[in-house]
């Protein structure tokens, strides 16, 4: 059997280390009530992306590995115009057509933090069932570093 593909996410721990299979609030990629999971390609890239939308005062959290069983069927993104991280509608029909067309499972997009990385969008409804598994491998806590800036004294 192929080796699962691993995704990474950083969650609140309050979350209790799940996923849910459906996006509630819109992102970049899609509009809200959406059948999709964002997730990173490194547990490094996952780490900024949490970071991104941390709120304060700051809490543990979990750092999630996705389990993806293959086979999968997957897209990259490309034609995005250059300004495309200051145009979420220009995103949001991306993300529209590519979960109407039906044609993968998962969409390799670029990070709008660091456009050299790639984020990947799960169409979890298209997923057989236990193809995902999500699995909190631990704690996590953001160092102090992180949010108060460089410079610091470690």
């Amino acid at each position: 059997m192929a080796r699962p593909l691993q995704l990474w996410r950083v969650a609140p721990l309050g979350d209790h280390g799940t996923v849910d299979r459906v996006a509630e609030a819109s992102g970049r990629w899609h509009r809200g009530r959406q059948p999709i999971v964002y997730a990173s390609s490194t547990p490094e890239l996952a780490v900024v992306e949490a970071l991104a939308h941390l709120d304060r005062p700051l809490q543990p959290h979990w750092l999630i590995r996705l389990d993806v069983r293959r086979p999968l069927s997957s897209l990259r993104v490309r034609g995005l115009p250059d300004d495309w991280t200051r145009r979420k509608a220009v995103t949001r029909a991306f993300g529209h057509r590519w979960l109407d067309g039906g044609r993968s499972t998962l969409l390799y997009v670029p990070s709008a933090l660091m456009p050299e990385a790639w984020n990947v969008l799960v169409a979890t409804e298209r997923l057989r069932p236990r193809q995902m598994v999500a699995r909190a491998l631990r704690r996590f806590h953001f160092d102090r570093r992180l949010v108060d800036g460089a410079g610091g004294k470690s």
